[in-house]
């Protein structure tokens, strides 16, 4: 979940300016496979809370991360025009799923499968969650050139269809009961089975209706 200004104590600064001044290896970190990213972002995109696999891959301590934009992971490379559509999903209350290129402390990269959703605290307050996996390389593939081609100032659509870049329906499926489940035990156990309907039955509809 990123935003398109980098908190820096009482200032910030554009995203593509800071990242400019970055130094950016293009070294390529492996994710594992039992790897659950995890963090939670407040309507700002300030981050409230990550977990240690966030912790591993990120480079980052919790003391640097914490109330800081979550765009202090963006790689250059990712396109603006992806978290635009992010951030206009989760601001409408939809969820969101794709592959993201995140940097870590050291200029270095890794790419993970990312699915994001809007939902209430116990205390009713809106929070912004993400889960992430690791990419598929043919998924790493399809989302670097269409991220080139958008950077380029072109259409990504040209060369391939928009579900040859996304990740397929099964898969948001899966996202949306991981993020659901995994969120239920670290913050509210007692979420009810209203919580992951909300989540589902819109899920179910496009499955149904697109299957």
């Amino acid at each position: 979940m990123e935003t398109s200004a980098v908190k820096t104590g009482a200032s910030s600064t554009s995203t593509t300016a800071n990242n400019n001044h970055i130094r950016i290896t293009q070294q390529d970190i492996p994710v594992h496979t039992d790897a659950n990213i995890l963090s939670v972002t407040n309507t700002s995109s300030e981050i409230t809370y990550i977990n240690q696999d966030f912790l591993h891959y990120s480079g980052y301590t919790e003391q640097q991360l914490i109330g800081e934009y979550h765009n202090i992971i963006r790689h250059p490379d990712m396109p603006e025009a992806a978290f635009k559509e992010m951030w206009s999903r989760l601001q409408g209350g939809r969820s969101w799923m794709g592959i993201v290129k995140n940097r870590d402390v050291d200029g270095n990269h890794y790419w993970i499968d990312a699915f994001a959703s809007p939902l209430e605290n116990h205390a009713g307050e809106q929070k912004y969650h993400s889960v992430r996996v690791k990419a598929k390389p043919d998924a790493i593939h399809r989302a670097t050139l269409a991220y080139a081609r958008l950077n380029a100032g072109k259409s990504p659509f040209s060369a391939m269809k928009l579900n040859a870049v996304l990740t397929n329906k099964w898969t948001l499926l899966a996202g949306s009961f991981l993020l659901t489940n995994t969120l239920s035990l670290l913050f509210n156990p007692t979420v009810s089975l209203v919580s992951n309907m909300m989540l589902l039955l819109p899920i179910v509809y496009w499955l149904g209706y697109y299957g």
